[in-house]
């Protein structure tokens, strides 16, 4: 599949994990989904934290474990935060809401098979995402970047929705309607780390659909604020990853003293 490589990082998730299956169904109001065979179930009570008043207490500050980190963006602006695991605590999954913007950011993440490495994995999402596409013609453009943590893709979806009942961007349900402008639109940055898959995506409604001018000019702004979010997760991730290796050994130093004349 021929694509332009984009490189939107100066710093030097995958799309789906291998327990996702490409289907489509028909869902309620004529919206189509994918995948729609596998079932997401949260493990445990999911943890959430609400950001109001003049007062607003969180940094933006956001790690899980030893698979990423990063500063969200705006986090004046935010007004509630949401992470999960689901399937045993197999699948981790967050989402920052936006209202003032009606914009969301999400991360999921999940761990590679053991025996896959990452151009295999790049492989594999190329391909899941070229079924996507064939499923749901002129919803999904893709592209690559580079980074510190390796290759990466990169994701433009239209008129794509957050269902809130499966968790997005896990399950991706779009308007039936190929044709219909555009009244929402998403960025996903795909990236690895530590043997885990990392997408971070954010998701833009507007309160009337767009004609091809706003929506050029809405990506672009959306692939701004979302490329804002991907850089702060690479500087950290990358940081955290020189924190965990060992310390060089000492430079060894001899044990007899000085030699007498």
């Amino acid at each position: 599949m021929a694509r332009k490589a984009r490189v939107i990082f100066s710093t030097t998730l995958a799309f789906v994990a291998s327990t996702y299956a490409i289907a489509s169904t028909v869902a309620p109001g004529g919206a189509a989904t994918s995948p729609a065979t596998l079932a997401y179930v949260v493990s445990g009570e999911p943890v959430v934290a609400e950001f109001s008043g003049p007062l607003r207490p969180w940094d933006g500050a956001h790690r899980f474990d030893d698979v990423f980190c990063l500063r969200m963006p705006e986090p004046a602006l935010a007004d509630r935060f949401v992470r999960a695991m689901y399937n045993d605590n197999t699948l981790y999954h967050s989402r920052v809401d936006y209202p003032s913007l009606g914009t969301r950011i999400y991360i999921a993440s999940s761990r590679l098979p053991a025996d896959l490495d990452h151009a295999d994995e790049m492989a594999n999402q190329e391909a899941r995402i070229a079924a996507v596409q064939a499923e749901f013609p002129g919803r999904v453009r893709l592209g690559d970047f580079d980074s510190s943590l390796g290759p990466g893709l990169m994701l433009r979806m239209r008129n794509v929705i957050d269902t809130q009942t499966k968790p997005f961007p896990f399950v991706l349900t779009f308007q039936s309607d190929s044709n219909a402008p555009a009244a929402t639109l998403s960025a996903h940055r795909l990236f690895q780390n530590n043997g885990s898959r990392i997408e971070l995506a954010a998701l833009r409604s507007f309160e009337s659909p767009l004609d091809p001018t706003e929506e050029a000019a809405a990506a672009d702004a959306l692939d701004a604020f979302v490329d804002f979010a991907a850089r702060a997760l690479v500087q950290c991730t990358d940081y955290m990853r020189l924190e965990q290796q060992p310390p060089a050994p000492e430079a060894e130093t001899s044990t007899l003293g000085e030699a007498s004349t």
